[in-house]
């Protein structure tokens, strides 16, 4: 769904931006310590965890759109393309390593695992 191109052996991805991350018990609370119950609540929790509180996995990647209150608040609102499979083992807990790409401001979609050191 999302648009690569090879260049000199690595691969070049076209969107807004990349990380990967690692989703784990920490990023499934709100700040208040309540239990994060939606996909798009426990995305918007990590990238919290990661830009405001520092509560970072080592997995856990920078990204450039949503490291302001304001950025997150876009999570909510988009389209999130992911597998059902994934979808239920990240609302299920335990630790689920992830690549996610910021298509449009508006389109996510994200992957298991963690992205290939050649992609960006």
């Amino acid at each position: 769904m999302f648009l690569f191109a090879a260049v000199n052996g690595a691969m070049a991805y076209d969107g807004l931006d990349l990380y990967s991350a690692r989703i784990s018990a920490k990023d499934r609370v709100n700040s208040k310590g309540l239990s994060l119950k939606t996909l798009s609540a426990i995305l918007a929790q990590d990238r919290a965890n990661y830009h405001r509180f520092g509560k970072r996995d080592p997995q856990d990647e920078k990204d450039f759109v949503f490291k302001t209150a304001e950025g997150r608040q876009l999570i909510p609102k988009a389209k999130i393309d992911i597998d059902p499979a994934l979808k239920r083992r990240i609302l299920g807990g335990g630790d689920v390593d992830i690549s996610v790409f910021v298509l449009t401001k508006d389109r996510i979609e994200i992957q298991e695992g963690l992205l290939d050191p050649n992609v960006g």
